[in-house]
């Protein structure tokens, strides 16, 4: 596991701790986000954003299961939100659980927002479902190229 850069102290807040975890996503140094996530939730365990953002790195990490779990705590907090759902048809996709990617795929694009709609066509972890025979249905509701 690799080691954070710093101590922590009383005095970092959850954004903080988060803003420290997107830097080491950015740097692929995922155990390192994880951590700070996981630390920035036992501070502020109603931001439904770092469950998301926290499975966003256990996915990278191939803790799929403990990606579910953030994301269904994700959405217990916020039942709207669009990234929960689209995250979660991402780890089915990568499951190879077309049925249930289409499913929180289409979820996810039923709240219209472009730059998912946009991303559908060539993200990497959606692959598998977009071989798949739903898929052509959900690429005409939503006309993605």
């Amino acid at each position: 596991m690799l080691l954070l850069s710093g101590p922590f102290t009383r005095s970092q807040g959850p954004t903080a701790l988060a803003n420290k975890g997107y830097h080491f996503y950015a740097t692929k140094q995922f155990d390192s986000c994880e951590i700070c996530l996981t630390k920035a939730i036992r501070l502020d365990s109603i931001r439904g954003d770092l469950y998301i953002d926290r499975a966003v790195c256990e996915i990278r990490l191939d803790e799929f299961s403990k990606a579910m779990a953030d994301l269904k705590k994700a959405l217990e907090i916020n039942k709207d939100d669009e990234l929960g759902y689209y995250n979660l048809a991402c780890i089915y996709s990568l499951e190879h659980a077309s049925d249930s990617a289409l499913h929180y795929l289409d979820k996810a694009l039923s709240y219209g927002n472009q730059a998912l709609i946009s991303a559908v066509s060539t993200d990497d972890d959606l692959r598998f479902v977009r071989r798949s025979r739903g898929y052509v249905q959900l690429k005409m509701r939503y006309q993605i190229r």
